[in-house]
């Protein structure tokens, strides 16, 4: 009996996800076994309470993503759009107009309206923050600091209205070293 029932309790804890409408991950989902990872569930339930920037950092495959969508999820902005970028996966000479868009051309109407305006009121992910080169590193901390953007394009900056949630798998503070 005491072999069924730890079966039993395994394969209760073992059950995929729960998902609220439209997909959203919640802290409830994730299952924690180890004191460090319960330590980064309490930390994101508190960062969820609050609108800082939030920056996460871990190897990569460890949930970086599904952390933050949690965090977007029981956050004031959990019914607003969680955008996500991955960094690592765009070339650098693209990430500026990605985060930040492009003026669309009356002639041909290219352009694109950058990440940054596709989260307008919910929770901008970008995941390899590291991988930025320094003057898009210095544009999102221009946008970070004075809660404002100057789309291409036009003379007056956009007030924004984004929560920002980093990610890294590098070591920052041993790369600063």
């Amino acid at each position: 009996l005491d072999a069924a029932l730890k079966l039993h309790n395994v394969t209760q804890q073992a059950k995929p996800a729960r998902r609220l409408r439209g997909g959203a991950v919640t802290f409830a989902d994730i299952v924690t076994v180890s004191a460090s990872m319960s330590r980064v569930v309490e930390l994101g339930r508190r960062a969820a309470q609050s609108l800082i920037p939030v920056m996460l950092e871990g190897e990569m495959g460890v949930g970086k993503e599904t952390v933050a969508r949690a965090i977007h999820a029981a956050s004031e902005r959990g019914g607003r759009p969680f955008v996500s970028v991955n960094c690592s996966a765009i070339s650098p000479a693209q990430m500026d107009e990605m985060l930040f868009g492009s003026q669309r051309s009356a002639a041909n109407g290219t352009g694109t309206t950058g990440k940054f305006f596709e989260a307008e009121g919910g929770t901008l992910y970008i995941d390899e923050v590291a991988e930025l080169p320094l003057q898009v590193q210095l544009r999102l901390l221009n946008a970070v600091q004075d809660g404002e953007l100057v789309r291409a394009g036009q003379d007056r900056p956009v007030k924004l209205n984004v929560r920002l949630i980093l990610a890294t798998s590098r070591d920052l503070i041993e790369e600063v070293k």
